[in-house]
Parts: structure tokens; sequence; C-alpha cells
């Protein structure tokens, strides 16, 4: 039987225990000698009894069922499914999947790597074998940000907004992130707005946590459409329902009625935020968005078509 000649450190209890788990759910009758369970958890029969006692503490967190590890009759036992440890198998699916968020999240490479070791099958991630295209909806900073939302810490974040060159920073008490099919948001407390507000995520350039705790505040449900509606300006458009935008999706839309103008047309108001993305939208209808107010907005749709046209071509040559 193995001697042990000092006590063992918390970690090599730790690396026992998983250990002795393993090789109980892999023996037919999760049952070890005391000797082979000495072998396997790397300890002399006097650490047998704490590393029995550490895999005891365990319990399934969705039944509440506790792990039951005995000495009987010169043999160490386990009782019920509790300690089971099972290999996770993944599908074509969804390994394919997991290999999108290790690439998408901004998470730590040698964290990143073991998951890929552990989890996908070999040769996954060659590129050859990539199923879903990258993208970045969550951004860079999504693992700090899910942290402060979790812990209630305050940040300092750059963000950039629709039609903005460059970043500017903002003191937030980040609430919540958010999906939704147009993207992934962070719904946050603008301290210096003192107001509560949603930020794109991938426009978020960098999070800094601070010193400070987040003050309490209530997230206030909200739609996206109701988020445009507090923090846009509200254009009335005639468009073709058959065009090639699908304006009806919108978020930002409301109130569409047939356009008493023009027959087969209709009409709607919408919730702008963002000039550019909505100007860009209504030139790429090719004729079948048009703005029907404010004049100051259409005016401006037509300087930022001449800005556009003015701007240099990039040569061939």
């Amino acid at each position: 039987m193995a001697k042990s000649t000092k006590r063992l450190t918390e970690q090599q209890r730790v690396t026992g225990a998983l250990a002795l788990m393993e090789a109980l759910s892999a023996s037919p009758d999760a049952r070890l000698t005391i000797e082979d369970a000495c072998r396997v958890a790397g300890c002399g029969d006097a650490d047998l009894d704490s590393i029995i006692d550490l895999i005891s503490t365990l319990a399934d967190r969705e039944g509440g069922t506790r792990a039951i590890v005995v000495r009987e009759q010169g043999c160490v036992r386990s009782y019920g499914t509790a300690t089971h440890m099972l290999p996770l198998r993944l599908s074509a699916a969804e390994a394919a999947a997991l290999d999108h968020v290790l690439d998408t999240l901004d998470i730590d490479d040698d964290v990143r790597e073991r998951i890929a070791r552990a989890l996908l099958p070999f040769g996954w991630r060659e590129p050859s074998t990539r199923l879903i295209a990258t993208t970045t909806a969550y951004g860079a900073c999504y693992q700090l940000l899910a942290e402060a939302v979790r812990d209630g810490v305050r940040c300092r974040m750059r963000y950039r907004s629709q039609g903005e060159r460059t970043a500017r920073e903002r003191i937030i008490d980040p609430l919540d992130i958010e999906s939704t099919a147009s993207g992934a948001y962070l719904i946050a407390w603008d301290v210096d707005h003192d107001e509560q507000r949603r930020y794109r995520m991938e426009r978020i350039e960098a999070v800094a946590l601070t010193d400070d705790s987040v003050e309490h505040h209530a997230l206030r449900t909200t739609s996206m459409r109701e988020s445009l509606a507090h923090g846009g300006e509200t254009v009335t458009i005639s468009f073709d329902e058959q065009g090639p935008i699908p304006v009806s999706s919108w978020a930002g839309v409301e109130r569409i009625e047939a356009d008493p103008a023009h027959a087969g047309r209709l009409l709607a108001q919408m919730h702008v935020t963002a000039r550019s993305w909505f100007f860009d939208q209504v030139l790429a209808s090719r004729g079948t968005i048009t703005i029907e107010g404010p004049d100051e907005v259409r005016r401006a749709c037509g300087a930022y078509t001449r800005g556009l046209l003015a701007e240099p071509r990039p040569s061939c040559a």
C-alpha cells in the first residue's frame, strides 16, 4: 500500500479527489480496493479519508444530490451519480459553434487553447475546417464587461457612436449584456448623463475597471424601438415595400400606413439615431425610399450625397 511521508497540500488533495472520482466513474461497480484508491489518488492511507471527505462536499447543482463515497469492507465505493465524471462529446454542429465562440470572445490565448484541446476534435482548429464565419458582434471587451456586470464594478469605456470617426470616453455602471437579432448591446448607466443607455458591443474600443463599485440602478427593460425613440429624431419616409431595403423590419419604424399621395406606397414615421446610417439606406434603396420630412433632414441627406460624390475615387493604376 502506498505510504505518505508528509501531509498533502490542498492542491494535491483536489488533484487526488478528481483522479479518484474519475477512477470510480470508470469502475463497473463504482468500487476500488483501498490500495488502488491510494495509488490513483497519489496518497497514503492516512490521507485517503481527507480526500473522501473533500469529494463528499460535492452536490449536484440541479438536483441537489450529494456525492456519497465511503470506505467499506476494504474498498472505496461511490453511491449514486453525483460523483460520476462523464465524457463530453460534441456533435459537429456543437464543435463548430464552440470554435466560433472561442475566436469571437476576448479570452486569454492559453485558456482558449486548453478549451480547444479538451473539447474540440483533433485538427478542428485548422482554417480549412472552419464552418462559421468570424464575427465581431460581441467586440473585444466582452469578457471584461461580463465580469464588471457580474461583480458590480464601475468602468471607463471608450465608445464610438455611429457616424463618429473617433471614440469618446464614458464613465458607466454596466447593468446587462443583451443579444438581439441585430447585434449585441451593453446596457449601462451613463454616469455623466445620469440615465440608462444602450451601447453596441462591437463599437466599444476599450474598457478599464475603476476602483469604484456601481451605484444601484434598476435595470429598465426597453425594446430597441423604445431606445431609438428616446435617443433619436423622428423622420417621416415614404417607401416601396417591395424595394431592395426591408424598411418594415427596422426597429425604429412605427405607424406604417398607406401613403395617400403615392398609390402603392407606404408612409411611416421612424426614429433615427445615426444619420449617416439612415442616409446610406436611402441611397442604397435606389429611389424606393423618399424622405418626406423634416425638411432639415432632407437637406442634410442632399449634402451628405454631394459629399460622397466629391470624395476622390481610388485609382486603378
